[in-house]
């Protein structure tokens, strides 16, 4: 059974790193041996893959569309800026569960994404189109103070998706980040990157949109930026001080494109029994 701590973690759909094994869900351990099974690299350079993040950053359970569960990964550059985002999650199916996989290129390049000897993935461009976000303040130069930045950032954007039955729901954000990342304080004054967090938009617990904000450091100074990523196959919408800005409609599935995904294998994977009353 499931325990309290764990069950807050689903109803937030964030996880602390190194969870102790007692309090991980049942499924973590199949989708952590998926993802140990995967390579993500940038596709000029396999000789230097990105490392996954040693922890899943988010757990989901879907019932709104279908009955599944999973877990989202970051693969990271050395730097620990996010390169790849890939949810592995599993359907019920009698006795066995349909194992799916799902991935977004974060990466400034090309990547390839391979698993059991075979390309799941070559994305043949960058995968995000970062914007200057309009009317915010320069980047502060403390790490506490550019993750206060990064959280009043975050709230100005909202998010809905229409389902297949036109019906449209709005998507819940979770303000705390999913990951953030920092240029080491040494480099801080060469980096390009000073720094940014990835947020989710959810329909229950579920991510559809990633949101990534960044602080750019330019000839002008410390600027604001921002992209999304879709994780879902519906229309989804995103809005920055209630105004259209961004859309997936519908999101495109591609080997060769920034967002790919599909079932990989059967599993055996038993849930917990349920408690006697």
């Amino acid at each position: 059974m499931l325990s309290a701590l764990l069950a807050l973690e689903l109803v937030l759909g964030q996880v602390e790193p190194e969870t102790p094994a007692k309090q991980r869900p049942y499924w973590l351990e199949t989708a952590r041996q998926h993802i140990a099974e995967c390579e993500v690299f940038p596709t000029a350079d396999p000789d230097h893959p990105f490392k996954p993040h040693a922890e899943p950053v988010f757990h989901h359970i879907q019932s709104t569309r279908a009955r599944s569960v999973g877990s989202v990964f970051l693969f990271v550059e050395p730097s620990g800026r996010p390169a790849a985002v890939g949810d592995v999650f599993m359907f019920p199916r009698g006795n066995q569960h349909q194992l799916y996989n799902e991935w977004h290129s974060l990466a400034d390049g090309p990547l390839t994404v391979r698993w059991s000897g075979g390309s799941l993935m070559a994305c043949d461009t960058s995968g995000l189109d970062w914007q200057a976000l309009p009317d915010s303040p320069a980047a502060a130069t403390g790490r506490t103070a550019r993750e206060r930045q990064l959280r009043q950032l975050a709230r100005r954007f909202t998010a809905h998706l229409i389902n297949r039955e036109q019906d449209k729901y709005e998507l819940r954000l979770l303000t705390t980040p999913l990951y953030q990342y920092h240029a080491d304080d040494k480099d801080a004054g060469e980096a390009k990157y000073l720094g940014g967090g990835m947020f989710a938009f959810c329909q229950e617990t579920d991510p559809e949109i990633f949101v990534l904000v960044e602080a750019r450091q330019t000839d002008a100074g410390t600027t604001w930026n921002w992209a999304a990523a879709e994780f879902s196959n519906l229309r989804l919408f995103l809005e920055l001080d209630g105004k259209q800005v961004w859309k997936a409609d519908p999101p495109q599935f591609s080997s060769t494109g920034r967002h790919f995904g599909g079932q990989l294998k059967n599993v055996d994977l038993a849930a917990p029994a349920a408690p006697k009353p």
